[in-house]
């Protein structure tokens, strides 16, 4: 589990400096009014960690700041704000400050929805779980460590696996989705469906797919 301490971020005077050198180290800002506008969204979540308790800062910390904001202003405003913190914690990582950025974690674990269907789905419901329970990280069931297993025998084997790894996340995912938690009830028609969701351009395109899962 990834773990950083956040304490230097409690000094003022260090945290505005390190923003300094982040609008500093940021190319496409340039006047005082940009500068400005971007330290906005960083100093907004920092006043609200600090009024928290200083918590690590984890992917659920920012989804508690996203999920407050999202009911007060616009989506398109916080979205605006968690592009900006992104490059400030990707800043921060970058200078070894932390070990990883959060937001970037989120990021990766909603390939599908982004940032801006992560708030539109808290703006029409209001609740933190359901945005997680919407989380798509792969290889995360029952079934995965057998996928898993089959991915690093290709790989021992010298074997270019890419190609493999993305439909086998696509059908683990279906199979998720279906709450499929044992092989034997992976069958032809579940297969079939996970094909038919998938909408294959050509005949060719389904045969290839298919090949995956008969390897």
């Amino acid at each position: 589990m990834n773990t950083t301490d956040y304490s230097f971020l409690s000094c003022k005077e260090q945290f505005e400096l390190l923003l300094k050198q982040c609008v500093n180290a940021h190319p496409r800002i340039r006047t005082l009014k940009t500068r400005r506008e971007y330290g906005i969204p960083v100093r907004n979540f920092h006043r609200w960690w600090l009024k928290q308790g200083q918590p690590d800062i984890t992917k659920y910390v920012f989804l508690n700041w996203m999920n407050e904001g999202v009911q007060k202003v616009k989506l398109a405003t916080i979205e605006s704000k968690v592009t900006v913190l992104n490059q400030f914690f990707t800043f921060l990582k970058e200078r070894g400050f932390i070990d990883h950025n959060p937001l970037i974690e989120l990021r990766k674990e909603y390939r599908t929805l982004g940032y801006r269907g992560i708030l539109r789905e808290m703006k029409r419901t209001g609740s933190i779980s359901t945005v997680l329970e919407m989380a798509d990280i792969p290889f995360s069931g029952t079934l995965s460590p057998g996928i898993i297993a089959y991915l690093d025998y290709l790989a021992a084997l010298g074997k270019q696996c890419a190609n493999h790894r993305c439909h086998l996340i696509s059908f683990e995912r279906f199979l998720r989705k279906s709450n499929v938690s044992a092989w034997v009830q992976v069958d032809r028609f579940r297969i079939e469906n996970w094909v038919k969701e998938r909408q294959p351009s050509s005949g060719y395109q389904q045969r290839c797919w298919l090949l995956v899962l008969d390897d």
